[in-house]
């Protein structure tokens, strides 16, 4: 009688952990798998109707596929992406949120709360489509009326936030009135 093999254990190791060699890998990685993912084309309100016809734009988002590659490390829990990739043998990252796993390697993370999605595309892969920013300003994006109508963020937001349909009242006022006002702080018929 054979014994089997001793199967060992993979450890989860933190990214602090890891060599500058290993995270230039990884990140590496990611970019190979992300740009892997189908490029999925929405038609997008890019801001208010302006004569009755709606401005509309294109965004390219990255999304994952629905089925997902053996091995790549990519798992999906409760509509959260995560990523927990091999790192060597018997050692595997401890899972990051995947869309800001490149973010999360380098320690940008450290001095910046969320990483925002311009396109407003919670699940988008793109990196282009992402900004390193403060939980606030992220959040204020959804309220935001578009690239065409007068967004004040910087990096500019790729369409028009999905509460921004929905704001009423003194919030909408505000907005109309930051569009209106001229150099000389003049209202505009």
């Amino acid at each position: 009688m054979s014994k089997k093999p001793k199967k060992l254990k993979t450890e989860d190791v933190e990214v602090r952990q890891l060599s500058e060699r290993e995270k230039e890998q990884l990140v590496r990685k990611w970019v190979k798998m992300v740009t892997a993912f189908p490029e999925v084309e929405y038609k997008v309100k890019a801001g208010v109707p302006v004569n009755g016809v709606s401005q509309m734009t294109v965004l390219h988002c990255r999304e994952l596929p629905d089925e997902l590659e053996r091995g790549c490390g990519i798992s999906r829990n409760n509509g959260r992406s995560q990523w927990a990739p091999n790192v060597g043998r018997n050692r595997r990252l401890k899972k990051l949120t995947a869309y800001r796993a490149p973010y999360d390697l380098f320690g940008v993370m450290d001095d910046v709360d969320t990483v925002s999605h311009l396109c407003h595309n919670t699940v988008c892969f793109n990196p282009f489509h992402h900004a390193l920013e403060s939980l606030n300003t992220n959040k204020g994006r959804n309220w935001c009326p578009g690239p065409m109508s007068g967004c004040v963020h910087d990096p500019p937001c790729l369409r028009q936030g999905h509460q921004y349909k929905h704001a009423t009242g003194a919030l909408a006022g505000n907005y109309a009135l930051a569009l209106v006002i001229d150099d000389d702080s003049e209202l505009k018929a």
